[in-house]
């Protein structure tokens, strides 16, 4: 009885030290910032996940072109006077703090969706949505790194979101063994017509 009894206590230790393991760990995918539309109003989360449809990964660069996971980075630093995106690497994951006060997204000339979020805390979240390319992104491939070189938010009227133009930004493809610089532009909704504006910066 004795023997059975520190069996069951030696498990139950094991199950509760796994789940606190569990609940300590962090990770980009899980994070409630990891999803294009979390923390928005529901008119922003329609309007942003639709950019999806509005700009799908055509094959013109890569035959049969899908999108892979959405990830999402993040800075504790707070954007700029101007809306000028302060430059450097970004921490995997929404590590940055508070309520979502403002989104933006852009667009690349490869259809890969970029979404700016700025939060009460003081900082943002990035959250990219990349298509395939051929050599370059395979399906199942993720952005493990990414850096902001150039950038601004931008505010247009007819939109439920601003727009991010953001030159020459450098992602880490982990099916890719160099880095990738890719440019994006806003899009805009007026009319509901979806277009990206290259001459905004």
């Amino acid at each position: 009885m004795k023997t059975t009894t520190i069996i069951l206590l030696s498990l139950g230790l094991m199950l509760l030290s796994g789940c606190g393991s569990k609940k300590n760990t962090v990770n980009s995918s899980s994070s409630p910032y990891s999803t294009l539309g979390y923390g928005l109003t529901q008119q922003q989360a329609n309007d942003i996940e639709s950019l999806k449809s509005h700009y799908p990964c055509s094959g013109q660069y890569s035959q049969g072109a899908q999108r892979i996971a959405d990830v999402t980075f993040s800075s504790t630093t707070p954007v700029g006077s101007g809306g000028y995106l302060p430059s450097g690497a970004l921490q995997l994951g929404g590590h940055a703090s508070g309520n979502v006060t403002a989104v933006y997204a852009g667009v690349s000339n490869f259809n890969d969706i970029i979404v700016v979020k700025t939060l009460s805390g003081g900082g943002f979240t990035v959250s990219l949505s990349f298509c395939t390319y051929q050599y370059w992104i395979s399906a199942g491939a993720t952005v493990t790194n990414f850096m902001l070189q150039s950038g601004k938010l931008t505010n247009p009227s007819a939109c439920s979101y601003g727009g991010v133009v953001a030159n020459n930004t450098i992602a880490q493809i982990s099916s890719a063994q160099s880095q990738i610089p890719t440019s994006f532009y806003p899009v805009s909704c007026q009319n509901s017509q979806y277009n990206n504006y290259n001459t905004w910066y």
